[in-house]
């Protein structure tokens, strides 16, 4: 996988894969709801592209198992009927969300576990919601819960951890990127780096203040001793 500071650095790369893969693209568009310009930092895709073999990361947490972050590749499209009569009892399992989406073809995808398992799921649509100040919902987005992952945002990939990883440097923006990107891989041996530069290393201006303060304190309160 390949980690990009840039959203559009992202988009390449998945379209260019994606394309790359024999077959009909399977879309799925987003139902929107309430203020829909507050959609924007939503994870899920206004409209997912998928194909047969395309690589993919989950963003819902479903069991203990299925988690946000879980990668792996479609491996077919069902309806529920279609899943339910699957003869392929080895390796289906049961059906992960509501009973109300019977006539869509839904992918199905084969998951890579934490556990280095694998499980097989037929993936529906989910709520993904948006908040204001006091709690409220004020906007909703209904979409199936994965997005391509051949490459991911640094932002987008948080709290995963991705083996192999390629990070991607030229383009970072923000004070803690760096760490975030890198502190992503599993082991040094399956991490590779591109477009380094030191200055892609960067601290908060307030972090740099709350040590300074600190050490002022430090160095009143021997002062004072």
């Amino acid at each position: 996988m390949c980690r990009f500071a840039c959203k559009q650095d992202v988009a390449g790369a998945n379209e260019r894969r994606l394309a790359s893969l024999e077959g009909s693209v399977h879309p799925f568009l987003a139902r929107d709801d309430g203020a829909t310009d507050a959609l924007g930092h939503i994870l899920a895709p206004l409209e997912l592209k998928l194909k047969l073999a395309a690589q993919v990361m989950l963003l819902k947490n479903r069991d203990a198992e299925l988690v946000n972050g879980l990668q792996g590749r479609v491996v077919g499209f069902m309806t529920r009927v279609e899943w339910e009569l699957s003869c392929d009892c080895g390796v289906r399992q049961a059906n992960i969300g509501p009973r109300c989406d019977d006539g869509e073809r839904l992918p199905v995808v084969r998951l890579s576990l934490s556990s280095n398992g694998t499980r097989v799921v037929r993936v529906p649509r989910e709520r993904f919601t948006v908040e204001d100040g006091e709690g409220n919902q004020i906007a909703q987005r209904t979409q199936i819960p994965l997005t391509l992952s051949w490459a991911l945002s640094i932002h987008k990939s948080q709290g995963s951890t991705i083996c192999p990883l390629l990070v991607n440097f030229q383009r970072v923006y923000q004070p803690g990127q760096a760490y975030v990107a890198l502190s992503r891989a599993a082991s040094e041996d399956q991490l590779e780096v591109q477009g380094w530069d030191r200055r892609c290393v960067r601290v908060h201006p307030a972090v740099k203040k709350f040590y300074a303060r600190l050490a002022a304190a430090s160095l009143d309160s021997s002062y004072s001793g």
